[in-house]
């Protein structure tokens, strides 16, 4: 008979003697099949974002089987939404992660219907999706995609960049304030007078944070003009792409795919198999991704 202790993650230091246990189970049961919406740099980011408060942290819930994580309720920076994240054979604690989650998370934000709780679920799972309709949830709006393109090491993703524009990384360049401006400017700030201070402070102590994946195209001035974020965990098949930026006077000139097939094809070389992206935007399809699944968004209002 299994033996599953139940704990919160401890206290509101980021990367606490309980990440290892999340940092594993990540590792080995997320990033690709029916949990691929998740992955461990998407862990990782969140943990470390400026925007998570750190005191909502010992919110996320944790099963675990001898020292081993089996299940998951965890939110993206704030909630809604949680996830519901189980180590496959472990369904049966769906109904626990459902009731503390009934007890933790309702929320009334961005509802116009009261009190709720929102979650996402992929859907192959047909077991989680049978479980939340069985305790009241509804589908909430339109499935969102997951996209992906194959990589690997012997098939190099071919590019061109215009007359001056170079590839560099954080590996080869590493500054902070010219990566806040990118990002600034490239998320439709251009031309404000300063950048978000998100960007200001991110100290960049993921765990899993690897400068060579950080690829930059820079402009003959100098000037950060696109970047592609991307997460990889060598002996995984998994790349994650995040975040994909082009500051706008630089667009329509083949820099993000530049950023991207450069960023995958290194991902490659380390013994990614795939990169996926949650995106339905027309120019990763132009580019070659396809769609590998749906998740939907869904929720339970409560009286």
């Amino acid at each position: 008979m299994r033996e599953i202790e139940f704990k919160k993650y401890k206290g509101t230091n980021r990367f606490n003697e309980d990440y290892p246990l999340l940092e594993k189970f990540f590792i080995e049961n997320t990033g690709d099949g029916f949990m691929e919406n998740w992955h461990i740099g998407r862990l990782d980011w969140m943990l470390n974002h400026e925007y998570t408060n750190p005191e909502v942290l010992p919110m996320i819930g944790i099963w675990k089987e001898k020292e081993e994580a089996v299940g998951v309720v965890i939110f993206d920076i704030e909630y809604p939404p949680i996830y519901f994240l189980c180590k496959k054979g472990y369904e049966s604690l769906y109904n626990e992660m459902y009731e503390y989650a009934l007890t933790t998370f309702p929320t009334d934000k961005w509802c116009e219907k009261g009190m709720w709780i929102k979650t996402v679920v992929k859907d192959e799972n047909k077991m989680l999706l049978d479980f939340l309709e069985s305790k009241g949830f509804v589908k909430d709006g339109w499935p969102e995609d997951i996209i992906e393109l194959q990589c690997d090491l012997q098939t190099k993703l071919k590019y061109n960049l215009p007359e001056g524009f170079c590839i560099t990384s954080f590996d080869e360049e590493k500054d902070y304030e010219k990566y806040s401006q990118l990002l600034f400017k490239g998320f439709d700030h251009e031309g404000e007078s300063e950048a978000d201070k998100t960007y200001k402070t991110i100290p960049f102590e993921e765990p899993h944070w690897n400068d060579k994946l950080k690829v930059l195209v820079k402009a003959p001035d100098g000037e950060w003009a696109s970047h592609c974020g991307v997460w990889y965990v060598p002996g995984t098949t998994t790349a994650y792409i995040e975040p994909v930026v082009t500051i706008p006077k630089y667009r329509k000139k083949g820099l993000a795919k530049a950023a991207i097939y450069e960023a995958v094809n290194r991902c490659g070389e380390l013994g990614a198999k795939r990169a996926v992206v949650l995106s339905d935007m027309d120019f990763y399809f132009s580019i070659g991704f396809k769609r590998s699944s749906n998740y939907y968004h869904m929720a339970k209002y409560l009286e």
